[in-house]
């Protein structure tokens, strides 16, 4: 909710192709489309980021004389929208994010439907003019997502990373990767979350570790025993070079011991896993998602 204080704003009304004998009439053209969507724009986002700020903070800003009002803000960045100047799809992009957050942050959300319906009403009018854009196809596999459409999240993500799209930008496929490989993980659809993880070391240098350790996990659950081992393997050369999380490092540890205690070859570690190790970090790590996951990994402890 915003604050009671109402920001400071002009009260002008604006009349657009009615004639009048006293006023003249406004002119709707590029130039004031792009006035007109550049003023709502910043100070719509002007409003929500600090409407979004602590309190303590609006209290000190606030005391300077800077004013907001969220709901207002809110229209005003609904207004750039409509435009189809550059400052529309940036509006666009914090409208989104936004939704995005209220729905994944709050759990219980009341007001679902309505935010749905308009998070997929912003993501439709820029996804037309920029049908190939990333970000507004990982939005619309948000969308699916907290609409509990795992599969259409699937395809929507699959298509996108299809080898004739027209546009490719390394780091924006990269998030798209991100998401699939989490979604698959969560369907249990194990050849090709591990698959994907894998992708994703290709694609960046990041936490290679963490993606083999889970990719690994995949071909445990498969049966692909020898194949896990060997990742486990090569997550234990990842460790080496430093690009493996500490709490990994223990797991690999924790098995390698247990597997001593059980009487068997410590390097055939695999055998000492009962938990699923991809499931696991995938619940430890559990991003608020909507979509309900279905892991199986606890029930050979």
């Amino acid at each position: 909710t915003g604050s009671t204080n109402v920001a400071s704003t002009p009260n002008i009304a604006v009349h657009h192709h009615h004639h009048h004998p006293e006023l003249p009439t406004i002119p709707d053209g590029p130039v004031e489309e792009l006035i007109v969507a550049g003023t709502a724009f910043g100070f719509g986002l002007f409003n929500l980021v600090f409407s979004l700020l602590p309190r303590k903070v609006q209290g000190l800003v606030g005391f300077l004389g800077f004013k907001h009002d969220r709901k207002l803000a809110l229209r005003a960045l609904s207004l750039a929208v409509l435009k189809k100047d550059v400052h529309g799809v940036f509006a666009g992009l914090v409208l989104m994010t936004y939704h995005g957050g209220v729905l994944l942050l709050s759990g219980y959300q009341a007001d679902k439907a309505r935010i749905l319906k308009e998070y997929k009403a912003i993501v439709d009018d820029v996804e037309s003019r920029y049908p190939d854009g990333a970000l507004w196809i990982l939005n619309r596999a948000k969308i699916l997502r907290m609409s509990n459409d795992a599969k259409g999240v699937i395809n929507v993500l699959q298509k996108a990373m299809r080898p004739e799209r027209p546009h490719h930008f390394v780091q924006a496929d990269m998030v798209l990767v991100f998401e699939l490989a989490w979604v698959l993980l969560s369907q249990r659809r194990y050849q090709e979350a591990a698959d994907t993880f894998i992708k994703i070391t290709e694609l960046n240098s990041w936490s290679h570790g963490t993606y083999y350790y889970i990719a690994a996990g995949c071909h445990v659950f498969l049966g692909n025993i020898e194949k896990a081992q060997a990742m486990f393997d090569t997550i234990l050369d990842l460790i080496d070079k430093k690009k493996i999380s500490g709490n990994i490092k223990k797991k690999l540890a924790f098995y390698k011991e247990k597997q001593v205690r059980r009487g068997g070859d410590m390097e055939k570690f695999v055998e000492a896993m009962k938990i699923n190790p991809a499931e696991e970090i995938a619940i430890s790590s559990h991003r608020a998602s909507q979509e309900p996951c279905s892991f199986s990994g606890f029930s050979s402890i």
